[in-house]
């Protein structure tokens, strides 16, 4: 199957062969990019279907991300922390390293609305990211 093909593969598929692909994806030789895509869209489901992210679903995430740092995840999360979808109380419980990998998700959403609305330059925004890289 080509890669392109396998990209969308998430898209074409129902939710339980989603999940059973998900759950071998350590397992099958897949490219690194079909399976962020494959975790996007079963975490992305998984929101869906609870209409929220429980403590469960919420380690589970961060296992997923400490062990692949996929972007995907992290887009979720911020996601989730702008619609007030992951509590105070959960992100504490993460950990202290969590909190602080959570808090830089946050400051680079910040960043990039104050870019997409022209607040600040490119230049800062990188600055900025620099500046929040080095105090964690």
């Amino acid at each position: 199957m080509a890669l392109d093909e396998q990209l969308e593969l998430h898209g074409r598929i129902s939710p339980r062969a989603l999940h059973n692909i998900y759950n071998v994806r350590g397992k099958v030789n897949m490219h690194p990019h079909v399976k962020e895509h494959i975790a996007f869209a079963y975490f992305s489901g998984k929101i869906a279907e609870q209409g929220q992210v429980d403590k469960s679903l919420f380690n589970e995430m961060l296992l997923e991300y400490k062990a692949n740092g996929f972007t995907g995840l992290e887009s979720i999360l911020i996601t989730e922390m702008k619609k007030d979808g992951l509590s105070l109380a959960q992100v504490i419980e993460a950990g202290r390293d969590q909190v602080v990998n959570l808090l830089y998700l946050r400051a680079y959403q910040a960043l990039d609305f104050a870019l997409v609305q022209g607040a600040i330059s490119e230049s800062t925004m990188i600055y900025g990211l620099l500046i929040c890289k080095k105090t964690r």
